[in-house]
């Protein structure tokens, strides 16, 4: 039959499109989140945020349960925020607006996300973008969405590289993978938090020295500078954690002498948002030697 397409290319058959038209037709009616808050549209979003937690990530009703979850959940989205999602340039169904969902539903749903950003690696890029999109509503919409996005933070940070258990090697998740679109709105995601906590960073940190080796360019490191540089002007970033990033990745991309095309372009774009954080700052920072 007919239908969308989920995240991993699969068509959903055009029962289930019906389905979700009427789910959405319940909660949603008037463009108004959650109908009224009753009994009955609450156990049906329980049982949507439900199937969403127990799907298999590449089911093909992930896609269009997201969409229906972000409506019925977040609130709007603006027109501001839509310009910059990994999603722009693609249909968008109206957003949602008061009254606010039940906590315990919006939480459910929103801690899936990161584990499930995870899992699909570089998979469904389309899908990707639209969670990472998803996270930022969350955090930028008040009611409490904000704290919630903070709380997450831990559980981001596989999707950029998380820590080798017992001192081993890191391991990446799919942040290098994904094409720049949604690594752009995953940088945009980590720049609404307030502030970035030093173990998220610390992940980045260890992307850009992964994209600083080759084969890689290092252009995702000289990305990864640049944000944690407006992270510096904006207050996600604090001094001392912003200067400990730069010299960590002048310390371990590359020593003297000729060095790979991307270890010397971490090296200079680091450099230089080192010296740009002195001026204003108004003191210098001692630089560790390069091993």
């Amino acid at each position: 039959g007919g239908g969308g397409r989920g995240g991993g290319g699969a068509t959903l058959p055009a029962s289930a499109s019906l389905l979700l038209g009427a789910c959405r037709a319940l909660l949603c009616s008037g463009g108004g989140g959650v109908c009224g808050c009753s009994a009955e549209a609450e156990a049906l979003l329980s049982s949507l945020v439900r199937l969403w937690e127990e799907a298999p990530p590449s089911s093909p009703i992930r896609a269009p349960l997201l969409s229906l979850c972000c409506e019925a959940l977040l609130p709007p989205l603006d027109p501001i925020h839509h310009r910059h999602s990994a999603t722009a340039g693609t249909p968008q169904i109206a957003a949602a607006g008061p009254p606010p969902p039940p906590p315990r539903l919006l939480t459910a749903w929103a801690v899936s996300l990161p584990k499930l950003l995870w899992q699909l690696h570089d998979t469904a890029p389309p899908l990707s973008g639209a969670m990472i999109d998803a996270l930022r509503r969350l955090g930028s919409g008040g009611g409490g969405g904000g704290e919630l996005l903070q709380s997450l933070q831990p559980a981001l940070e596989p999707f950029f590289c998380a820590r080798g258990r017992h001192g081993g090697a890191p391991i990446f998740g799919p942040f290098l993978a994904l094409p720049r679109a949604q690594r752009q709105a995953a940088l945009h995601l980590v720049l609404g938090l307030r502030p970035i906590s030093r173990g998220l960073l610390c992940a980045l940190a260890r992307c850009a020295l992964a994209d600083a080796r080759p084969p890689r360019s290092g252009d995702v490191a000289v990305e990864l500078v640049r944000a944690v540089e407006a992270g510096g002007w904006s207050g996600a970033v604090d001094a001392q954690a912003q200067a400990s990033f730069y010299a960590t990745l002048l310390a371990e991309a590359g020593g003297a002498g000729a060095q790979p095309p991307g270890a010397e372009a971490v090296r200079n774009a680091a450099l230089g948002a080192l010296r740009r954080a002195e001026v204003d700052q108004g003191a210098a920072f001692v630089l560790p030697a390069a091993r």
